[in-house]
C-alpha cells in the first residue's frame, strides 16, 4: 500500500527529468532551468513539495503531444479516493499508527483541539453548550479506526497497479512521439 504513492513520485521525477532533456534537445529557446535548482547565489538545491513537483511536471509535459493525457494518468495514482478507502494507510504507517487489515481497531482514543465550549444556563433552566470566543480546548473522544477489509484493499491496490501500468504506457507514448520529431544527427549537420 506504499507503492501507489511511491510510483506517483517516481513517475513525476523520471518524467520531469526525461521530458526536460527532450524539450532541451528539441527547442533551442527552452530554458535549462528546473524549480529545484539552487537560487541565484546559492549552492543548495531547493526542496519541493509533491504539489510543486507535479506542477513543474505538468508545465514540462503538457506542451508535448499527449502530454496532458500523461498528466491525467499520473493524477489518478494515489488519489483522494484511494487514500480514503485505505484510511490513509501509507501516511499513517510512516508517521503514526496505521489501520490493521481485517481484524483490530487502532487509535481508539482520539485527541483534538477545538473551540472551547462552556455550559451556559438558559432562561428556561436548561443548559446549552456555547463557544467561548477566542479560546480553545483539548478534547478526547472514543471510537477508533476500523480494520481495512482485505478484499477491498486488494481490489483498490489492483486498480492502482493497473493505473500505474496505464501511466507508464502513456509516458512511453509521449516519449516515442516526441523522440520521433527530433532531428537526426545527419539532419543537424
Amino acid at each position: 500500500m506504499f507503492y501507489p504513492s511511491a510510483m506517483r513520485d517516481r513517475f513525476t521525477f523520471v518524467g520531469t527529468t526525461a521530458l526536460h532533456q527532450l524539450r532541451l534537445a528539441a527547442d533551442d529557446t527552452y530554458p535549462d532551468r528546473l524549480d529545484a535548482d539552487p537560487a541565484p547565489g546559492k549552492s543548495a538545491p531547493r526542496f519541493l513539495q509533491r504539489r510543486q513537483k507535479e506542477a513543474q511536471f505538468e508545465r514540462i509535459s503538457v506542451p508535448l503531444p499527449d502530454g496532458a493525457g500523461l498528466v491525467a494518468a499520473l493524477r489518478v495514482l494515489d488519489d483522494d479516493e484511494y487514500r480514503t478507502l485505505t484510511s490513509n494507510f501509507r501516511n499513517l504507517s510512516s508517521h503514526a499508527i496505521a489501520p490493521r487489515l481485517n481484524v483490530g481497531y487502532t487509535n481508539t482514543v482520539v485527541r483534538y483541539v477545538g473551540d472551547r465550549k462552556e455550559l451556559v444556563q438558559q432562561e428556561n433552566g436548561s443548559f446549552k453548550d456555547e463557544v467561548v470566543p477566542g479560546k480553545q480546548a483539548v478534547y478526547y473522544g472514543f471510537g477508533g479506526t476500523p480494520p481495512l477489509p482485505m478484499r477491498e484493499v486488494f481490489a483498490a491496490n489492483l486498480q492502482q497497479f493497473e493505473r500505474a501500468q496505464a501511466c507508464f504506457g502513456s509516458y512511453v507514448n509521449v516519449l516515442d512521439i516526441a523522440l520521433a520529431t527530433l532531428p537526426s544527427r545527419q539532419q543537424r549537420g
